[in-house]
Parts: structure tokens; sequence; C-alpha cells
């Protein structure tokens, strides 16, 4: 399948859900009439995973930025294309003049990180990812 995204373009997207604190779902459009859902990890940040002992603070991360966020018309800069091991790519989604990586960094749902995100994640792939099935 041909990439239809390309890093440092910007798309207008809308904000499906977050997963967790830095893991969103997004319905990009990549062309007049064409949109595509997607898997975007947020770029230097980090938060509870809901496949871990912190489900409940994942959780809460999520539904609390959804209550916000979701359903938004949105803007995501690709910062990276091909896909980490989570099927992801890694965007900076923007509303208007808000970042949400670091709104969720101020509400205190993430955690700023340090690391070179161009290669995939160095985290272990989970048993279940509930953030790539495409439930709505």
């Amino acid at each position: 399948m041909a990439r239809l995204y390309r890093p440092q373009q910007v798309y207008d997207c809308i904000l499906l859900r977050l997963c967790d604190g830095d893991t969103a779902r997004l319905l990009v459009k990549v062309g007049l009439e064409v949109w595509r859902e997607i898997s975007c990890r947020l770029p230097s940040i980090e938060s509870w995973e809901p496949h871990s002992a912190d489900r409940s603070k994942a959780l809460l991360a999520a539904n609390r930025a959804n209550e916000i966020w979701q359903g938004k018309l949105c803007q995501v800069e690709v910062l990276r294309a091909s896909l980490d091991r989570h099927g992801r790519i890694l965007g900076r989604i923007t509303h208007q003049t808000d970042d949400l990586a670091e709104w969720l960094l101020a509400a205190g749902l993430a955690w700023r990180v340090e690391r070179n995100h161009t290669h995939a994640n160095p985290r272990p792939a989970p048993q279940e990812t509930p953030c790539h099935a495409t439930t709505h």
C-alpha cells in the first residue's frame, strides 16, 4: 500500500479519541474527499499505559482528554510517517493554537521525555492494543 502522508506535512483531521495520554486515533483528510483512520503517537511525552498496572491512570488520562478534544477538527503535523511497531505515525496534533501534547502535560496527564523519536518506540509490544481497534 502506498504511503498516504508525508513527513513535515500538515493534514486536517478529526480527533476520534485518545487511547491513553500519548496515543490518539485520528480521521485524517488525505485527499479531496478521502479520509483515513490512523493511530498517532504524540512526540516527546509519555503517559500511563492501559495494559499495565496503571490502567486506571491511563483510562483517566484518556477520558479527561477526550472530554475536551474528542470530535474536534484539528491538524496533524506528521513528524515521522513510517509506522512504529504499534502501527502509529509520530505527529503533533493541534487545534487552533492549542497543542495536544502540551495540554496533556499542563493537565498532569503526561510527562515530558527527552528521547529520540526517530525510531520505533522502544517499549515492548503490549499483549492487547485496545487503541488500534476500530470500534466507534
